[in-house]
């Protein structure tokens, strides 16, 4: 199974929580019984997210050159 994820720079204030959907697709399963939504529960699981802190002057910055139409 290919699996792939895209990376978004987002800001989440302190308080503030993830919520992680996983959802299946694809022709070669039998849907769930129980239709769309299935709890799962997770016995002393782990998840680790890497995070970067940074310091605000470079959040949200694209690359790009200095002839770009919003670099006036």
């Amino acid at each position: 199974m290919l699996m792939e994820f895209q990376g978004m720079d987002v800001i989440l204030p302190a308080g503030h929580g993830l919520e992680i959907v996983l959802t299946q697709s694809g022709e070669d399963y039998l849907a769930p019984a129980c239709a769309n939504a299935c709890p799962i529960t997770v016995n002393d699981g782990t998840l680790t997210l890497p995070t970067i802190d940074r310091d605000g002057s470079t959040i949200l910055i694209t690359p790009q050159g200095e002839d770009a139409a919003n670099n006036q």
